[in-house]
């Protein structure tokens, strides 16, 4: 019980006594969890089209469930996961543009005529890279302006 009132704390703190720790940690595992959720994008999308929404609103679910865990743990990483309707927030936000992210990463990949379906490591990274730039964004301070600024290039170059 202390250690999430510390953690409510240390995130309400409006200074860089907040941690980078925190940030970069929970940066780090919206990463790792989004690049393992999107690698069961296009079974989700395939069930979607046999059998309906049903699979779709669990999945969606889970992915929410999962950033919440994330959010949890990592408390102290935004001013938005020091309570837990902040924590659905962020974990909802996270996955939102996470999703928009990946799409455009994808069309990005695909002009550029990279081949990292053959390659697993790289197909992990970038599939984590949207996920872990859409945390930045609700991190606060100066990581959300560069996250931001990070997702703006990318949107950029996959619309050119």
């Amino acid at each position: 019980m202390e250690t999430s009132e510390q953690a409510r704390e240390i995130a309400a703190e409006p200074g860089p006594d907040r941690g980078w720790l925190w940030t970069a940690g929970q940066i780090v595992a919206a990463g790792v969890v989004g690049g393992i959720l999107s690698s069961g994008v296009v079974g989700v999308l395939v069930f979607f089209l046999m059998t309906g929404p049903v699979v779709l609103l669990a999945a969606l679910a889970f992915a929410i469930g999962a950033l919440v865990v994330v959010a949890y743990v990592t408390q102290g990483g935004s001013p938005l996961t020091g309570a837990p309707g902040g924590r659905v927030l962020w974990a909802v936000g996270v996955l939102v543009l996470g999703l928009v992210n990946l799409a455009v990463g994808a069309t990005v990949v695909s002009k550029a005529g990279l081949h990292v379906g053959t390659d697993t490591v790289w197909g992990w990274l970038l599939s984590g890279l949207p996920f872990a730039l859409a945390a930045g964004v609700w991190a606060g301070r100066w990581t959300s302006v560069v996250s931001l600024a990070l997702t703006v290039a990318l949107v950029v170059a996959g619309c050119t």
